[in-house]
């Protein structure tokens, strides 16, 4: 299936911000068969910003590029985060419009024990240019929340699962917060009561409209081949978050439980099926290339007990974990 890619003209804007010309920005497209695309695919995209960063010699290069670009940069996206009604209004439209922007990576927040966790996933090999993505992700995450919950504000802490590159006073700098590595989500934590804060620019009138074209835009998504696609990178995004349902996949495409079946059927697969599918190969991924315990792998994927996650592997994959590292290993 194609890839949709994603909208880079934020990312042009960005980049000439800080210092790039626009000669050598457009030299490196035609050189690499993008010429100055709208719309770049997400592996051309990751190379563009790790290519940025040794061009300008800016090893945080993500974190810099947020403080050259606002929301509304961002299109239709950006103007549905800038016209909600509160901060959990906004994150809601985060989750569930940003395919319109990006179809590999995802938002999605979850609140528990007074404290609300906004976590980015890249659904990408890990590489230099997607550290440059995440980084510019909660970046821009801190500095919309900021501008809505005012320049006295600060998250509780910001947490990145790769390691850190450079100094930690980039990070504090720019974040405004403690900052933590080698982290299970990339995420910013922040208290839940500021999710009920109104946020200034508020149009509901506005809004309606936009989200009436929001929903449009993911309706001629669904409608396309790479709508399983589309489910499958809701579903693996979420896949360790227990209060994620088939309601819940439902609610992110805007359409009913039958209307999900019904589109499922026509391409000879089911809710079930795909999720099975994408536990055991995101397992098979991580018993070979990490060093990860079953145990951890187990909870990563959303198991309260590491047995019953052995036993869906050898149901589903005809062998044990440990054996399938074993014999795949060497």
């Amino acid at each position: 299936m194609k890839e949709r890619g994603i909208q880079v003209e934020w990312l042009y804007k960005g980049l000439m911000g800080l210092g790039l010309p626009e000669e050598s920005l457009a030299e490196y497209l035609t050189s690499n068969g993008l010429d100055k695309r709208i719309v770049l695919p997400v592996e051309g995209y990751l190379k563009l910003l790790e290519w940025s960063a040794k061009t300008l010699n800016t090893p945080h290069i993500g974190l810099k590029i947020s403080t050259k670009i606002t929301p509304s940069d961002f299109g239709l996206l950006g103007f549905l985060i800038q016209y909600s009604a509160t901060v959990e209004d906004m994150l809601e439209a985060m989750e569930r419009y940003q395919i319109i922007l990006i179809s590999a990576v995802s938002f999605n927040y979850q609140v528990a024990n007074g404290l609300c966790e906004i976590c980015n996933r890249v659904l990408h090999s890990y590489n230099e240019g997607t550290r440059h993505d995440i980084e510019f992700s909660l970046a821009i995450a801190v500095a919309s929340l900021s501008k809505m919950l005012g320049k006295n504000w600060q998250p509780i802490r910001v947490n990145f699962t790769h390691a850190m590159e450079g100094s930690i006073d980039e990070y504090k700098k720019l974040l405004g917060t403690e900052v933590y590595f080698k982290q299970k989500n990339n995420s910013i934590i922040i208290d839940d009561t500021c999710l009920k804060a109104p946020i200034n620019d508020s149009n509901p009138q506005l809004m309606n409209m936009l989200c009436q074209q929001a929903d449009q835009i993911l309706c001629e998504i669904e409608d396309k081949e790479d709508f399983i696609k589309q489910v499958r990178l809701s579903m693996t995004t979420h896949l360790g978050d227990g209060s994620y349902t088939i309601n819940t996949l439902c609610q992110h495409f805007n359409i009913t439980t039958r209307t999900l079946h019904r589109h499922l059927k026509k391409y000879n697969t089911s809710y079930k099926t795909l999720r099975e599918q994408i536990i055991l190969n995101l397992a098979k991924e991580a018993l070979l290339k990490t060093d990860a315990s079953v145990t951890e792998i187990s909870l990563q994927l959303g198991y309260a007990e590491s047995s019953s996650f052995v036993r869906a592997f050898n149901r589903l994959g005809g062998m044990t974990p440990l054996q399938y590292r074993n014999i795949h290993s060497k």
